[in-house]
């Protein structure tokens, strides 16, 4: 272990500063392989390997320095002109990118030692000799495009020269900062609850000195001086709120990152599959300045790196048969952010052959996953909506990236556990788009209030389409019990929450919610109303049962429980139907 004894904030702030090298220096080295050599560009990735030596010197990280060392020789004698830029050098740069990751994971956990270095400084020292490796073979033809395209001069400091200027500061302090906000915003609502009660109680005051008789004037004038102090209570009260509120949304964007890092990791996840599956793509990156909750971002990793393995393994067609039906030889895979209605939406698409649901029946049927008969029946939606089951796969054979069905399951449940959603659209021969959406952080979710067997439930607004009055007429039963709600001639799936369902009552809401591929109607008895609320973790053992996701404390004090669409849907579709979720 190195002499230097680093406490969590420093490993924090090494660990950042150390990965955002190794993405710069591996950006370069797929810009360099895609653009070909120049002099500025070399330069960059010289700067970059120093850059990353001297961190590791610091570090006292001995195996990463003498790693590091050796990669400035082979830059500078390319810069020399001693040996020229080839497919051999790419992959030391490469080789060398891998093994100092391994090292920065071993070293933050712990286990500096075990990542074994003397092939990669083989293969560099080789390189920088201009002596043929084996372990060199041809580049796999990736190719990256942002959204605005660079000069090809343009190097990665002037890119840098651009960001604004940033001041790392420890994840827990901003967490501090925005659980103090999150406690100011739900005692601001309390302050309006107990206001609004206040203001009930002046005006029964005022309606009641105005008819009173036997009342001195001096208790007729405090009555009414109280009435202004309260009418004066108002301003007060308005300005805490505009405050706590500007203090909540400037607390939340401490926490808010542009994508553009995240994404620009995946070139070389893209390449590599490339290189596994014999496929050639470009990457193009659209949105890279679009903000995202940090917390969010580092749980995007695993989902986003499935997505794009996936497109090129199953999206994409190999270059010959791209050639044959009319294509170019180089596949397309776009990476794309956007804020859409308060939310994050990240789409992963590709030119390739698209999702065939005639295939999808057949493997369906094929794994006994539903009888043939009934498999022939589904929907293209319904397929298609298989493929995030796990287990199931089309792939013909077994790779080091495909076969084994694992893959979108995971990438459903873990955007499922970020509060998001993953919906597909495809079209044959024309190619497939993953649609993540999200919240924009997981600390405030604007919500519907609605109650139910005397509890108060949060539901995420952005799922909501609209809510509507029941007639006991629309109530279908189905296996003997209420299941299905009729609206505008369509049978849409029916939950109760809070309380079992009563035909007798006499007024009951519906409120009809999405999920990614079905519509669900949750009956409940009355809908209160919009506000934006502070999410509270619930233990993890109750978290997700009956679709509680965590919860809020409200202005009266009382708690609500957040509720997730998906698993309530879920529930019904195991048969629990109209069952109620404990208060």
């Amino acid at each position: 272990m190195p002499e230097i004894n680093f406490d969590d904030a420093m490993m924090a702030e090494f660990s950042d500063e150390f990965s955002e090298k190794l993405t710069q220096l591996n950006h370069l080295l797929i810009e360099t392989e895609r653009a070909g050599e120049a002099q500025s560009r070399i330069t960059d990735l010289f700067r970059a390997a120093h850059s990353l030596k001297g961190l590791s010197a610091l570090a006292g990280l001995q195996a990463a320095s003498s790693i590091t060392h050796h990669l400035e020789s082979v830059f500078e004698a390319v810069r020399g002109g001693s040996i020229v830029y080839s497919a051999q050098v790419s992959e030391a740069g490469f080789a060398a990118c891998d093994h100092l990751q391994r090292l920065l994971e071993d070293f933050t956990s712990g286990a500096e030692d075990e990542t074994d270095i003397a092939s990669c400084l083989s293969l560099l020292q080789s390189t920088a000799a201009g002596q043929k490796a084996q372990a060199s073979q041809d580049a796999a033809l990736v190719h990256s495009t942002p959204q605005e395209e660079e000069k090809p001069s343009e190097d990665a400091h002037n890119r840098a020269s651009r960001d604004l200027e940033m001041l790392r500061v420890d994840p827990a302090r901003l967490d501090v900062v925005l659980n103090l906000s999150s406690e100011l915003m739900i005692v601001k609502a309390r302050l309006a609850d107990q206001y609004r009660k206040l203001n009930t109680v002046g005006s029964h005051l005022e309606a009641s000195i105005a008819h009173a008789s036997g009342t001195s004037d001096s208790q007729i004038n405090s009555i009414r001086e109280l009435i202004t102090t309260i009418e004066g209570l108002d301003t007060t009260v308005r300005t805490v709120h505009r405050l706590a509120s500007t203090l909540q949304t400037q607390a939340l964007r401490l926490r808010m990152v542009p994508v553009g890092p995240l994404f620009r990791r995946f070139e070389r996840v893209l390449r590599d599959a490339c290189r596994s599956t014999g496929h050639e793509a470009r990457l193009v990156i659209l949105g890279e300045s679009t903000e995202l909750d940090k917390k969010l971002i580092d749980q995007l990793i695993d989902p986003i790196t499935h997505l794009l393995r996936n497109a090129v393994d199953h999206g994409l067609e190999s270059p010959d048969e791209r050639v044959a039906s009319g294509k170019s030889r180089r596949g397309t895979v776009t990476l794309e952010a956007a804020q859409e209605a308060g939310r994050v939406v990240i789409r992963v698409s590709d030119d390739g052959k698209g999702i065939d649901p005639a295939r999808l029946r057949k493997a369906i049927a094929l794994k006994s996953l539903l009888p043939e008969a009934q498999a022939d029946k589904l929907t293209d939606r319904e397929a298609i909506a298989f493929i995030f089951q796990s287990g199931f796969s089309t792939a013909r054979a077994v790779t080091d990236i495909s076969g084994r069905g694992v893959g979108l399951d995971i990438v459903r449940s873990r955007i499922s556990a970020l509060s998001g959603s993953v919906e597909v659209e495809t079209e044959i021969a024309a190619g497939t788009t993953f649609v993540v959406t999200l919240p924009l952080t997981l600390a405030m979710v604007r919500s519907l209030l609605v109650e139910s067997g005397g509890a108060r439930y949060a539901l995420p607004l952005h799922a909501i389409k609209e809510v509507v009055q029941v007639e006991s007429s629309a109530i279908h039963d189905i296996g003997g019990s209420p299941s299905h709600l009729e609206v505008k001639r369509e049978l849409i799936p029916l939950v109760a929450i809070g309380q079992p369902m009563a035909r007798t009552q006499e007024q009951r809401w519906a409120v009809l919610a999405r999920t990614e591929h079905a519509m669900i109607a949750i009956i409940v008895d009355r809908v209160l109303r919009e506000e934006e609320l502070v999410v509270k973790p619930i233990p993890s053992y109750l978290r997700g049962v009956n679709g509680s996701s965590g919860a809020t404390i409200l202005g009266d004090g009382s708690i609500a429980l957040f509720l997730d669409i998906a698993p309530l849907l879920e529930r019904h579709q195991q048969g629990v139907v109209a069952a109620p979720v404990p208060a």
